[in-house]
């Protein structure tokens, strides 16, 4: 619907425009309408006419996106072929191969104490 349809439906009554609008939803259901009186005809002629012009127009945009969606899904098959992974002939163990992350080197050098002798063991006895 257009806001342009408004004056056709102001000009018809309420009957008339019932039966304008019961016959445009059998027109878009795919239904043939019985005759109409002939203001509603008028009206019908227009507006279904433009209701068919919208179809096509809407039909060709949907195969045209169609199209480009094949277009689309089939560069991504193409690319995925290209890519696919060949199983490797090394054994699971070889493949994980667990490195030591213990790095518990002990790189500790005391130089402020290099110049002091070490106190021996039975001199901390004979003081107590």
């Amino acid at each position: 619907m257009y806001p342009s349809y408004r004056t056709a439906f102001e000009s018809l009554d309420g009957d008339q425009c019932k039966e304008l609008v019961l016959a445009l939803f059998d027109h878009a259901a795919g239904c043939n309408r019985q005759t109409l009186t002939p203001a509603p005809q008028m009206a019908y002629l227009f507006i279904s006419s433009q209701m068919d012009r919208d179809s096509a127009k809407y039909a060709a945009k949907c195969a045209k996106n169609r199209e480009i969606a094949e277009q689309r899904e089939a560069k991504k098959r193409e690319a995925a072929q290209g890519h696919e992974r060949t199983p490797s002939t090394t054994n699971v163990h070889e493949r994980h191969q667990y490195k030591d992350k213990d790095k518990d080197k002990d790189n500790y050098k005391d130089k402020d104490n290099k110049d002091i002798p070490p106190i021996p063991i039975t001199g901390i006895f004979t003081a107590l």
